[in-house]
């Protein structure tokens, strides 16, 4: 059983699907690369999500007393916090997804920041109470000795980020408004994404119709995360606001979770143009496993297509892993999933011809895009020829290279 022995007591990778019919030895390679190096999601949608019998009993009765979502979410995430905090079924899947995916660590979104600074602060409140009851499991890395901690000690760092600055248009005081940016950075967030689709006060997103660049606020903005070291991510972003992102900062950006316009023409991939640039300064592409963006009925093999162009075009060392994904419970009822997906606002920014059906996303437990299958996902890239060392670069080292270059 060789490595694999370390996916003991949950479901071991020679017992899991191999929809890409690697060969048995190229398995046990990657595996063993992958167990002894640092695995790093550089978007990891949210930390595992369990769902107990007790939470569909609670689900069952709020969804027959027809009450909004908002009050659903807050009735289930109330049970999901105190299993969490004791030995339950709760704590145990949530253990147990961490360690079927084996991963280190994870830039992890806190909140869209696109519903207001009290929702935000909200959040960020949540994720500091569930990082205390889980301070035997996970690590808040504020810097990169954190995630070289979290690796000694068997466990699993999270990133704090912010996937819009939108929770910046709180007030016309524009001065003030860049105060908030320090106030974020107290709170944990050391990557933070510009934009996210629309417009916002910063810039352009890039499912905006006319899209734009960087606002003149934008530009301090650009500044003033800089001068904190926070990480700046233009995967939502438009075209001439990424470009103009590349070119105010001072240091290099990220697009943590991207997918190549060159194999496949979606919104939220990336042209050419905007992955050199990005690049051409250090900077890193995360490529993401959100079926839409991919291909048409996309599956590993149009992922590995992207990783591919990517590769070719930018060299292997700007090239990552962001998921754009999680680990979302077999329990979690299909009723709310498609509630969440009816609730998905218009100001999202997506649109049906994006194609992004939360029923389906995250990836199902089991399928082939699964958050879980991480360690499988080394094994794809091996399969295609990569070295060890641009496996361990693409599975982890080149984000946190990135990541200890910026943040600290």
């Amino acid at each position: 059983m060789g490595v694999k022995a370390e996916f003991e007591g949950i479901a071991l990778l020679h017992s899991r699907a191999n929809p890409l019919n690697i060969p048995e030895d190229v398995l046990e390679r990657a595996v063993s690369l992958y167990v002894e190096s640092i695995s790093f999601d550089s978007l990891l949608g949210t930390d595992p999500v369990p769902f107990s019998d007790d939470m569909l009993r609670k689900f069952d009765e709020v969804d027959t007393a027809k009450k909004p979502l908002s009050e659903i979410s807050r009735a289930l995430k109330k049970i999901e916090l105190e299993g969490l905090g004791r030995n339950t079924p709760i704590r145990e899947e949530y253990v147990a997804a961490w360690n079927m995916s084996g991963l280190t660590a994870g830039n992890v979104t806190i909140s869209s920041g696109d519903t207001g600074i009290t929702t935000a602060i909200d959040a960020f409140a949540e994720f500091a109470y569930r990082t205390d009851i889980l301070r035997d499991i996970i690590v808040k890395a504020t810097r990169a000795e954190d995630i070289l901690r979290a690796k000694r000690e068997g466990k699993r760092a999270l990133v704090c980020n912010l996937q819009n600055t939108a929770v910046l248009h709180d007030s016309m005081d524009l001065e003030k408004q860049l105060d908030t940016v320090d106030l974020f950075y107290h709170y944990g967030v050391r990557v933070w994404q510009l934009t996210y689709n629309l417009r916002n006060l910063v810039g352009d997103g890039c499912t905006e119709p006319n899209a734009g660049g960087l606002t003149l606020f934008g530009e301090r903005v650009v500044n003033r995360m800089n001068e904190l070291r926070i990480l700046i991510d233009v995967s939502h972003c438009g075209h001439k606001t990424t470009l103009d992102a590349v070119e105010r900062s001072s240091v290099p950006i990220a697009a943590t979770h991207a997918t190549c316009k060159g194999v496949y023409e979606h919104a939220r991939g990336k042209t050419d143009e905007e992955l050199q640039a990005i690049t051409e300064k250090g900077g890193y592409v995360g490529i993401c496993m959100v079926p839409a963006y991919l291909a048409q009925n996309a599956t590993l093999k149009d992922w590995l297509d992207h990783i591919d162009y990517a590769a070719d075009l930018l060299g292997v060392e700007h090239v990552g892993i962001g998921t754009d994904n999680w680990y979302r419970s077999p329990k979690y009822p299909r009723r709310l999933a498609q509630l969440e997906n009816e609730n998905m606002s218009f100001w999202s920014g997506f649109r049906p011809e994006h194609g992004l059906d939360l029923t389906s996303y995250p990836a199902e437990f089991g399928s082939e895009f699964s958050w879980t299958n991480w360690p499988y996902f080394a094994a794809a890239l091996a399969s295609r020829g990569y070295s060890d060392n641009e496996i361990k670069g693409m599975i982890g080292q080149n984000f946190l290279r990135l990541f200890e270059s910026v943040v600290g």
